[in-house]
């Protein structure tokens, strides 16, 4: 149970190594200035004040318009291509602007101290050269274009920098340009080297491809195109008949008020990869077929249980449509109770002799609850001869998120135990009604998912009031849900548990250290509460009296990344990146000591 959560760990990880890249306006601006004012400082710096203007040509002249003749002659050159778009050719030459900058000033400095005028010059040919390399080893990956417009998009803008700076360098000659130009072949083949390692890395029995996989994972995440990414992990998964809860409820005429779906399926990995979209789909799916408001909370499951391919969705939403109207009819309802185990809480109501639960660790901070909980609930709840649905509230986070057996068994005991005694409560007709928000000002960036707020209340004719509170994104930080509680139940004469849908449509967006911003980190808590207490007022006046349908679908064949499909991933980019390390310092480091010798001393 707990190694395929240490292995969603290392691959969370990882996150910490991506950055993000300023806006396609502000980077043509730094490319088109900072060379001019950088170059101004290193020729005075190593020349002396009389060679301002030459540092501002060699800035404008020798730097800015060449980086930004090539960028266009790319863009025309890879138009149309997923990999290398306008935006990733822009970062590509913004980065080769911010490095040969930070070389001119490191090796003006250098020609001050020293008194040796030539090393700014030479420096400038070392830099372009290992910026040549950087750019080798982008372009390789991601260009799926001819040998020769590769060879262009590789190759142009170190060749137009290294002879522009023939006629624009205070001290260069045809010498230093042949330097430079040697210089250039070296850290290429320093690059090869580095491409041909990743390229002969795969796993034999899976048929994973490193690049592949690689490329994939950069399509999905940067440009929300999945289906290279899918087919990859799809090869790592594995076949499973996983199930879906459906209860619906309808009004005395038959007309459905409300839905809640819950799905044994984690809603991942990230963005529109797999199962990421789940929440959403089902929820606008469903309620198209319904009529009515769906709310879809986090069934008990973990990474293990991700689809590998988003299509696998359409399959769920024709099981689970076929059998609209059809399963167990419940009329009666029992008062909701609470029962605590050390950290673990548990809410649970029963109809007739269906156990709908909450299950939560809050103010605990913790993530995913283990399949393997909820199927010792379903087993023990059928044993009693009834049948249950088990939501992992998914509502506390911070940066640990520790579980511990302790705290599993404690939830375990804390559900069984609400079970026993609410099905020894009386059981009276009840009313529902629903409410949803959708806030303008929040969106997918701020961790909010595109379901909003929503309030299921159920109020039983022999009990008190009990509110399900989802919110459409992938946990709350800590402490968040008791402020709300708090708060709300000054306001309204209810009970309540606030729950989070975990979509992962938020995951994967922008740079955070854990893939994503939970509820309350960007989006401000008291707005949240505000909205909250909207829905709920807005549930309580739509009250109806209501019946239920259950049942539950099982959907076979669906392929999830499993145990196997997440450990693979993490050993896979554990020694892909070890790999490239090494590749890395060695071919480089061989190339880039070559080329230090062919500039600085030859």
């Amino acid at each position: 149970m707990w190694s395929s959560r240490e292995a969603t760990n290392k691959i969370i990880g990882y996150y910490s190594y991506l950055f993000s890249y300023p806006s396609l306006t502000t980077m043509l601006i730094i490319i088109l200035i900072l060379p001019s004012i950088t170059c101004i400082v290193a020729f005075n710096t190593a020349f002396g004040y009389e060679y301002s203007i030459n540092g501002l040509t060699f800035g404008s002249l020798g730097i800015s318009l060449p980086i930004l003749l090539i960028l266009l002659a790319s863009l025309l050159v890879v138009n149309g291509d997923d990999f290398l778009n306008k935006r990733r050719l822009t970062i590509l030459s913004y980065s080769s602007c911010i490095l040969l900058s930070f070389f001119i000033l490191i090796f003006s400095i250098a020609a001050r101290l020293t008194g040796f005028s030539g090393l700014l010059e030479s420096g400038f040919i070392f830099a372009v050269s290992l910026w040549s390399s950087l750019r080798y080893l982008v372009i390789s990956v991601f260009s799926r274009r001819s040998i020769f417009s590769t060879l262009f998009l590789i190759h142009s803008e170190p060749l137009l920098i290294i002879a522009s700076s023939n006629f624009l360098l205070p001290f260069s000659n045809l010498v230093l340009i042949a330097k430079g130009l040697l210089a250039l072949i070296v850290s290429s083949l320093g690059a090869v080297a580095i491409i041909q390692s990743l390229e002969q890395w795969n796993d034999s029995q899976m048929e994973v491809k490193l690049l592949n996989l690689f490329r994939g994972f950069i399509l999905a995440w940067a440009e929300n195109k999945s289906e290279l990414l899918e087919k990859q992990i799809t090869l790592m998964g594995e076949e499973r008949d996983l199930a879906v809860d459906l209860l619906i409820f309808n009004d005395e005429r038959g007309s459905a008020k409300a839905g809640l779906i819950v799905p044994y399926i984690h809603p991942g990995p990230f963005r529109n990869v797999g199962s990421s979209s789940m929440p959403h789909t089902l929820s606008k799916r469903l309620k198209d077929k319904l009529g009515c408001v769906v709310l879809v909370p986090h069934g008990v499951s973990t990474h293990e249980l991700d689809l590998t391919n988003s299509k696998d969705l359409e399959k769920i939403i024709q099981a689970v449509s076929s059998n609209l109207g059809s399963g167990l009819q419940v009329e009666t309802a029992s008062d909701i109770v609470w029962v605590r185990k050390n950290k673990a809480q548990a809410s649970c109501q029963v109809f007739r002799d269906l156990a709908l639960i909450t299950l939560t660790l809050s103010p605990k901070s913790y993530d995913d609850l283990p399949e393997e909980l909820g199927e010792q609930i379903k087993n023990a709840v059928e044993a009693m001869n009834m049948r249950v649905v088990v939501i992992d509230s998914h509502n506390s986070i911070d940066l640990n998120d520790e579980i511990t057996s302790r705290d599993i068994e404690d939830l375990y005991e804390a559900a069984i135990e609400a079970i026993m005694k609410a099905k020894d409560l009386p059981q009276s007709k009840f009313s529902v009604g629903v409410h949803r928000i959708i806030p303008a000002e929040w969106n997918l960036k701020d961790g909010m998912g595109p379901e909003g707020i929503s309030a299921l209340t159920i109020k039983a004719e022999k009990g008190r009031t009990f509110t399900y509170v989802i919110l459409d994104g992938n946990n709350m930080i800590r402490g968040l849900r008791e402020d709300m509680i708090k708060e709300l139940k000054s306001k309204f004469p209810v009970d309540l548990e606030i729950l989070t849908s975990d979509t992962h449509l938020v995951n994967a967006i922008g740079v955070t250290t854990r893939g994503y911003y939970p509820l309350g980190e960007k989006t401000d808590g008291e707005k949240i509460t505000e909205y909250v207490t909207q829905v709920i007022e807005a549930s309580l006046s739509s009250l109806i009296e209501s019946k239920i349908t259950f049942h539950r679908t099982i959907i076979p064949g669906l392929t999830v990344l499993g145990r196997r499909g997440l450990h693979l991933i993490s050993e896979v980019l554990k020694s892909a990146f070890n790999l490239f390390i090494k590749a890395s310092i060695i071919s480089l480091g061989i190339s880039m000591g070559i080329v230090a010798i062919i500039v600085f001393v030859l």
